[in-house]
């Protein structure tokens, strides 16, 4: 939606922010679109944790419910955060976001792009497990909603712990080796 004339319009800036946004949007598509199994490596392992442990509570009477479900949730999301991880450090070591900041792109829109594409892509995911979680019974029977809303809480809340974490490294390999020791140490 590109406007030709060149009067002072308003709106300027906010077209500009819009474009940026869908380019980068786009950009972060045609990542993930390289490979058909990236999105299957991000929903496979939570799928599998959650799977088990709904049949630990259906096979040993021991686990209590709700018990083992806070040491599980890291765990089961380490592949989202390492790929977070490993995709800003390429960026990083790569120098892109200097690159296209030198070119007019706006801070904002760069964070903005973030923000949209893995908050989508997590939903999307999201929504699929708590619905697995909410037939299969975990987190004490609790409902749809609230299980989706404190995973969806998680989740946002490992992209600035993502970003905390590639401020002290160089290399994807590093970083994302330090982001799996930290989810097994929490």
């Amino acid at each position: 939606m590109r406007r030709t004339d060149t009067t002072n319009d308003p709106f300027e800036p906010v077209y500009k922010f819009v474009s940026q946004v869908t380019l980068l949007l786009w950009k972060r598509y045609r990542e993930i679109g390289k490979s058909r199994w990236n999105i299957i490596r991000l929903v496979l392992p939570p799928l599998l944790f959650f799977t088990l442990l709904i049949l630990l509570y259906k096979g040993f009477s021991f686990f209590n419910g709700g018990g083992v479900e806070r040491f599980v949730v890291p765990l089961s999301f380490w592949v989202y955060i390492q790929r977070i991880v490993i995709q800003i450090m390429y960026e990083k070591s790569t120098r892109l976001q200097e690159s296209m900041r030198m070119m007019g792109l706006s801070d904002l829109a760069y964070w903005a792009s973030y923000f949209i594409s893995e908050g989508v892509l997590i939903g999307f995911m999201l929504s699929f497990l708590c619905t697995i979680m909410t037939v299969g019974g975990l987190f004490n029977n609790a409902n749809f909603g609230t299980i989706l809303g404190f995973l969806f809480c998680f989740c946002l809340s490992s992209v600035p712990f993502s970003f905390f974490i590639c401020a002290f490294f160089d290399t994807p390999q590093s970083a994302s080796q330090f982001t799996i020791l930290s989810l097994i140490g929490k």
